[in-house]
Order: structure tokens, then sequence, then C-alpha cells
């Protein structure tokens, strides 16, 4: 019989108790998502734990801690029963702890996350796999931090889990296995969720926001009175004064203005009085041109009254001479031009809108705009808007495992990757699995729930309409076969992948037909051969020629060769040189010689006697 898991229950002290009799789930989902389900009646067995079971004590299950922050209690019969739901006690310990400073800068991954983790009882690691080396931050800190690691993990679309203190951080976590979830084998409760609740076909992306709070308008003005005496300057033929306290006077709404005149050696000051402000330009330069000054910017917007004032620039040495006078102009026109507050899509350095193909087959959806504090270019900006538009539907795939011993499926985590032969929901994918709910009852399977199986409508529904289109343009529904009208001209076929047989009669080379470079049968030279005779090749060479006509066959179809001896000097019945070599050998008897016993036997036994001389035998 099998034992249970069993829970334990653990005060602020360290005490722990056991608590007989309750039935525990363990459900782990993304981003290190933990929580514990309990459930247990008090009785005899478990008294002492069951009344431990209080606000910020701990459940301690398979070796991990969960802190009760919700406990429900109901009076079952005679007896008092408890369920509670409570998450992984790191949520709390991070949330617990602040970071009260402001950091400014680009920052390394380990100088962040010992930042973090300094002083919460946990330590890290992390795989610098796929993510950023660095990152940068105007104003990192002042919250808890867990916030702060969530924004983190967020900025590097990385993941984490935690075991034993330890929290793992990467770019994708989990194994993929060899593991099988059969329909009808080992898997039960099969169910399919779809959701489109988050789908939309549009979405705008902003970009890092300007520094400049305000901007020129399209309408100057000129200014409305002046005082002081005027004339005209015979240098530029225009109005001027060097009269020192001079002044002329205007209105402007909005958030600043600019101020357009001549700038010379002889130039002064103008300094310009609105409300309790003012701001002083000075027109002094070496060589005269035409200027426009942004005197005041990024001001509140409203209506304000203004007047400009001629001093002395002490600074410019072409003036300090005495009797020297300096002169400003003040010019005809609209020489004044007013700012306004950015509004709405001017506040950002870009901003880009993208539209889902979908948008022809379901509209224009909008979702929540995506913002940078970093993006100033318009491409970059558009590839973040485009990977943020959400313009899928989830389908969502959970099931119950029914463990059988040679499918192994009880070392599976969450986040590994399995895969799934579910025919009736036509599913044959290796999926993720993103929740996994076990149970202390040791006769119950795991539930596991796989990760979102995205439909993009592009490669769906979108798809299933325009190419039922372009199918009915090029198959004829009546015979099944492609129509000739939709062959191009220039269309070509590459046999290497084609799978079949080709009928004859539906098979011909015309005069256009193209052949892959270098290969063209119409440009092949077949050669022919004539017979072959004792001096000429044919088709047969003249050797074999002689040979074969050496074969002679009578009439009762008896077979000889007429094949002359050899000779040293003429092949034969063999070769010229083998019969010299046969010649050699001499025979001092009349007697009928056996070569194998008499000759060639003797030759080896003399062989093997010098062999032996030479290896030192006797």
């Amino acid at each position: 019989m099998k034992e249970p898991k069993l829970l334990i229950i653990k005060d602020r002290k360290g005490n722990m108790e056991p608590l007989y009799g309750f039935s525990a789930t363990l459900n782990e989902g993304e981003q290190g998502a933990k929580s514990l389900t309990v459930s247990g009646i008090r009785t005899e067995n478990n008294i002492y734990g069951f009344d431990m079971i209080q606000q910020r004590n701990y459940f301690v299950y398979e070796g991990e801690e969960f802190l009760i922050e919700k406990r429900g209690r109901r009076v079952v019969g005679n007896s008092v029963k408890i369920d509670c739901q409570n998450d992984h006690r790191f949520f709390s310990d991070l949330r617990g702890k602040r970071i009260y400073d402001s950091y400014k800068g680009t920052f390394s991954l380990t100088y962040l996350f010992t930042l973090i983790f300094q002083d919460t009882g946990y330590t890290f690691s992390f795989n610098p796999i796929d993510l950023a080396e660095t990152l940068k931050y105007d104003d990192f800190g002042k919250d808890n931090k867990l916030a702060l690691f969530q924004k983190v993990i967020a900025d590097l679309g990385a993941e984490f889990d935690y075991s034993s203190n330890v929290v793992f951080i990467a770019k994708q976590l989990g194994v993929i296995t060899d593991k099988q979830f059969l329909y009808k084998y080992n898997i039960s409760d099969i169910a399919e969720d779809t959701d489109s609740s988050n789908f939309s076909t549009f979405i705008k992306g902003y970009g890092k926001p300007k520094e400049e709070k305000d901007v020129a308008t399209n309408s100057s003005f000129p200014y409305a009175s002046r005082t002081g005496e005027y004339y005209t300057e015979p240098t530029e033929n225009k109005p001027a004064t060097k009269q020192i306290g001079a002044t002329f006077s205007f209105t402007f709404t909005g958030t600043g203005f600019s101020f357009k005149t001549l700038v010379h050696k002889m130039g002064g000051k103008w300094t310009f009085e609105y409300g309790d402000t003012s701001k002083t330009i000075t027109t002094y330069a070496e060589a005269t041109s035409e200027k426009t000054f942004n005197v005041v910017r990024g001001l509140e917007s409203k209506e304000y009254s203004v007047k400009a004032t001629f001093k002395k620039d002490s600074d410019n040495p072409n003036t300090k001479a005495k009797g020297t006078l300096p002169f400003n102009y003040l010019l005809d026109g609209n020489i004044l031009t007013n700012f306004r507050q950015l509004i709405g899509d001017e506040q950002y350095t870009t901003v880009v809108e993208y539209t889902s193909p979908l948008a022809t087959e379901y509209g224009i959806i909008e979702a929540e705009p995506v913002f940078s504090d970093t993006i100033t270019d318009a491409a970059t900006m558009t590839n973040v808007a485009k990977k943020s538009l959400y313009d899928s539907w989830d389908i969502s795939i959970s099931l119950t495992a029914q463990e059988l011993a040679e499918m192994g499926l009880s070392d599976l985590n969450r986040l590994d990757y399995a895969y799934c032969l579910l025919d009736p929901l036509s599913v044959d994918l290796q999926l993720r699995i993103v929740q996994k709910e076990s149970y202390s009852d040791p006769y119950k399977s795991p539930s596991f729930t796989f990760g979102t199986i995205k439909k993009k409508g592009t490669n769906t529904i979108a798809n299933l309409s325009s190419s039922s289109k372009s199918v009915s343009k090029i198959v004829d529904s009546k015979t099944g076969q492609i129509k000739t009208s939709a062959i191009s001209n220039s269309m070509s076929f590459n046999l290497a992948y084609a799978v079949g047989v080709l009928t004859a009669s539906k098979v011909s080379i015309g005069p256009e037909t193209v052949f892959a470079e270098g290969y063209n049968p119409t440009e092949f030279e077949i050669p022919s051969y004539g017979l072959a005779s004792a001096t000429e090749n044919g088709l047969m060479s003249s050797a074999d020629f002689l040979k074969l006509a050496s074969i002679q066959i009578d009439e009762n179809g008896n077979i000889s060769i007429n094949i002359p001896l050899a000779s040293s000097t003429e092949n034969g019945l063999m070769t010229k040189e083998d019969f010299a070599k046969l010649s050699r050998i001499l025979f001092s008897s009349e007697e009928t010689i056996d070569l194998k016993t008499q000759v060639l036997d003797v030759l080896a036994d003399y062989g093997n006697r010098i062999a032996a001389l030479e290896g030192g035998g006797a």
C-alpha cells in the first residue's frame, strides 16, 4: 500500500508537526508560480498540528514552504475542517523587502540581481546565453524587491524558477524530453479551451519622449508698441536705437517666444521682462547677421505681457571707449514667434502604427499601445510594436496523466517539453508544460496543462479563405485536374521531387522545351560501328574476332577449337612467355614425371629447410 505524501506545519519559531489525514494539491505554473491547496479535518492524530495552522506560519510540502496568509475554517459535524490555498513564501519574502534609493545608469545583470537578492535569504544563478548583458534605467528602485525583480525579468524577456532558496534565471527554462501523452493509452480528461479575448489587429508604438516640451508655432507677429528714439541705421538700412532704456512691448499666449534681430559688432542687450521674471540676450557679434533667439521656452501655457529694454553690453570691447555708443536694431514686421505645448504624438521622438493583415478579415481592433523610454527610430519601434501585437488566439490543452511504470511521467516538470498525440483534437505536437497539478494522494494521477498553441490568423482562418480562392483558379472542380489557363508559359517542374508515374500519352516534349544547363538530348551524338575483322576493330575487337573464329562446330554439334600450339615467338594455347618458362624445366629421365610429388613437393621441402636455416634453426 502506497503512503500519501506527508504535509507538515511549521510555526515562526521553527517548531514542526505532521498533519496526518490532510490532503494537499500542489499547483505549479509559469514564472515561479507555486501554490498549495490544503484540506483536512481535526482528529486525534493531528490535534497539535491542526492548532498550529495560524496566520504567518508555514506549510512544508516536498521540501518547499508555503506562507499561510488566508485560512478558512468551517464546522463539519462535531469537528472542524480547514480549507486554504497559499502561495510559496518566495513572493512574500521579496515583497517584504524594499530598495529605498533610486539608481540611474547602465547596469550588469550581476549587479541588479545582487542588489535585489541582498538580505533576502535567496541567492541567484543565471544563464547569460541569449540574455542582454546590461540594462539601462533612469530610475531603478523605490519599490519592493519583488516588483523590481519582476521588472528586470520582463525587460530581459527571461524566465525564472527557484528551489532551496536559489533563484534560477534563463532565457528559457525546462528540458525537451521524449515523454509522450497518447490518446487512449496514458491520458484521460482531455480538455481544449480557445481564448481570443486578447486578439487585436492594430497597435501604436511610442518611442522615447522628447526632452523639449513645446514647439514653435507657425504664426509670427510684430511688437505692439515702443518707446525711445529710433532711426534708420545707414549700414543695413534698418530701424535701430542708441538710446539706453528704449523699450518695446508685446503680449503672447503660449509657453515661450523667439525674437528675430540683427547681431553686429556695436550691439548691446535686450532685457525681456514677463511677470516676475526676466531674460537677457546680447546682440554683440563681430560679424553682422540676422539671428533668431529662443528667448524663453517651457513656461506654463497662458497669456503673458512682455517689456523689452535696451541696455549696454559691458562685455562688448567695441563699446567700452568713452563716448562710444552701442545700438540695437528693432526690425519691422513679424519678428516674434510664440511657442505652444506639445500635445499627443508630438511629445515622442517617434510614433508608429502597425496593422495586422487580419484587419481585412476582422476589422480594426485596437490593442493597448506600447511605449519605450529608449527607442528613437521608427524601424526599431515598428518591430517592437509588431511583436507586442497579439493577433492570435490561444488554444490551451489540459489532461490527466495515467502513470504507467514504463512511461516514467512522474519526473516530468512544468516548463519541460513532451509529445502530445491527441487524435480527437488533431493535435500531434511537442508542447510545453506550463502548469502541473500533483497530489499528496499516491493513487491520484497528476494533471498537466500545456502552453497555448497560438493560432495565427495569417496561418489559419484567413489563409483558408485565400487558399480556397487560389485553388479554385487553378484546379477544375469537375475534373480535379489543373486548368490549362493556370499554366504559365514560364512554368517549370522539378521532377526530382515528383512522386508517381508519368503516362506516355500524357507527356510530350516539343520544340520549345527548355532543358537544364549542360543537358540537351538533341545534341547527343550516337556512334555507329561496323563489323570487326581479323585486322580491324568493329562491334568487337579484332583479337576477340580471332578467338571466336577459332571455335569450330561440326554438323553433329561437336565443338573444336582450332588454336595452334605456342612457341617461343608465337602465342598459341598459351602465351609465348609461359612457353619460355616451361622450356627451362629439364628432365634427365625418359620416365613419366609426376610434377606434384616429384618436383613441387621437393621444391617445397627445400624452401622449408632454407627458411629454418635463416631463422637460426637446425
